[in-house]
C-alpha cells in the first residue's frame, strides 16, 4: 500500500513538472509590458481624470510593443541587434519626461536593456577585434578567428534567441542551460588563455 502511494505521488509530481514546463513563458520583457499595461488601466479607471496626450501615447507604446516582439522572435543576430537598437531608442525618447508613469516605464525598459545591450556591445567588440586582424600569415589565427564568429552566431546567438524566443517554460529553462553552456565555454577558454575582448563578454554574460 505504501509502495502504492508512493508511485502515485511520484508519478503526481511528475505531472505537475511536466505541465509546468508546458506553461506558456511570459515573454523576457513582461515587466516593461506591465508598466504599459498598469498605465493604461489607471487611465480607464471609473472617475479618472482624462489624458490630453493618451492618444499619443498609446501609440508609442503600441510601437515599442512591437519592437520588442521584433526583437523576441527574429531569427538572425543582425535582426536582433536592429531591434535592440530601435528598442533603445525608446528608452532615450523617454528621457527627461516629468510624467511619472514615463519615468517608471524607462527604468523598467532600462533595466531589460542593459544587460542585452552591454552583451551586444561586447559581440561586436569581438567581431571588430577578429576584423582587425585583417589577413594574417599563421592559419591558425585565420581559423581561430573564424572559431570566435562561429561562437558568437551559432552558439551564443541561437542560445539568447532560444532563450528570448521561447513559447513554454520548458525552452526558456532549456534556452538558459545553452546560455549557461555558452558562458562556460568561455571561462573554460579562459583558463588557458586571457583575451581582453572574450572576458569582457564573459563579464556581460554573467550579468
Amino acid at each position: 500500500m505504501r509502495r502504492r502511494k508512493g508511485w502515485i505521488l511520484a508519478l503526481t509530481v511528475l505531472g505537475l513538472g511536466v505541465g509546468l514546463g508546458a506553461a506558456p513563458a511570459a515573454p523576457s520583457y513582461y515587466s516593461v509590458e506591465r508598466s504599459i499595461d498598469g498605465i493604461r488601466k489607471s487611465w480607464a479607471r471609473a472617475g479618472a481624470p482624462a489624458q490630453p496626450n493618451a492618444a499619443g501615447w498609446n501609440a508609442f507604446f503600441d510601437s515599442l510593443s512591437d519592437e520588442l516582439h521584433r526583437y523576441a522572435t527574429a531569427s538572425t543576430e543582425n535582426d536582433r541587434l536592429m531591434a535592440l537598437n530601435r528598442v533603445h531608442q525608446f528608452s532615450t525618447a523617454l528621457t527627461g519626461t516629468p510624467w511619472q508613469g514615463g519615468q517608471a516605464l524607462r527604468e523598467e525598459l532600462r533595466t531589460w536593456l542593459r544587460p542585452r545591450v552591454r552583451v551586444a556591445w561586447a559581440a561586436r567588440r569581438i567581431v571588430e577585434a577578429v576584423r582587425g586582424l585583417g589577413m594574417p600569415a599563421d592559419p591558425a589565427s585565420v581559423s581561430n578567428g573564424q572559431g570566435w564568429i562561429l561562437f558568437l552566431d551559432n552558439q551564443l546567438g541561437s542560445a539568447l534567441r532560444e532563450y528570448d524566443a521561447s513559447p513554454t517554460v520548458l525552452r526558456r529553462q532549456e534556452g538558459l542551460k545553452k546560455v549557461y553552456a555558452a558562458l562556460n565555454a568561455l571561462q573554460t577558454s579562459h583558463q588557458s588563455y586571457q583575451w581582453v575582448p572574450s572576458i569582457a563578454l564573459e563579464s556581460a554574460l554573467n550579468d
